[in-house]
C-alpha cells in the first residue's frame, strides 16, 4: 500500500488491485466520461489509484498535485468509449509549473479511476499536444 498527498487527493491510498479484478468487480457497468464529473469526483476525493499507476507517476516525476492541476485546468482530447470495465478518456491540462500533462482516467462506480499520466512528446504529438502526429 502507498500513500500520496495533494489538495484534491489528500490522503490517497493506493491499492494493489489488478485490471482483472476490476473487470470481475464491475462487469457490465458503462458510463460516459465528462470533464465536469471528473472534476467533481476529484473534489469529493472519490479516487482510485492502482499500485501500477503510483509506480509510473513516481518513475516519471509526476506528483498528485500535478494530477490535480491537470484535472482542474484540463480538457478531454480523446475518448476511449470501448475501454473496459469503464469508458476512459485522455485529459490534457497543465501542471502548477505550466507544463503540459496528459492523464488517462475513467469514471465508474461513482469513482475516478486514475489509469496513467505522462508528459507528451513532440515525436508522437503535434505542437498543440491535442492531436497525434498524422491526424487532422
Amino acid at each position: 500500500m502507498l500513500l500520496l498527498s495533494s489538495n484534491c487527493f489528500s490522503p490517497i491510498i493506493v491499492t494493489d488491485i489488478t485490471r482483472c479484478e476490476l473487470i470481475k468487480k464491475f462487469a457490465g457497468m458503462v458510463s460516459i466520461v465528462d470533464i465536469n464529473e471528473i472534476r467533481q469526483l476529484c473534489i469529493a476525493r472519490n479516487i482510485e489509484w492502482t499500485l501500477h499507476v503510483a509506480k509510473r507517476l513516481l518513475q516519471r516525476g509526476i506528483s498528485a498535485r500535478d494530477i490535480d492541476s491537470t484535472i482542474t485546468s484540463g480538457e478531454i482530447i480523446e475518448d476511449y468509449t470501448e475501454d473496459y470495465p469503464f469508458p476512459s478518456c485522455l485529459v490534457m491540462g497543465k501542471t502548477e509549473n505550466d507544463e503540459v500533462l496528459h492523464l488517462v482516467c475513467a469514471v465508474g462506480d461513482n469513482k475516478l479511476w486514475i489509469i496513467t499520466a505522462y508528459i507528451p512528446n513532440l515525436i508522437e504529438w503535434n505542437e498543440d499536444y491535442r492531436t497525434r502526429r498524422g491526424e487532422k
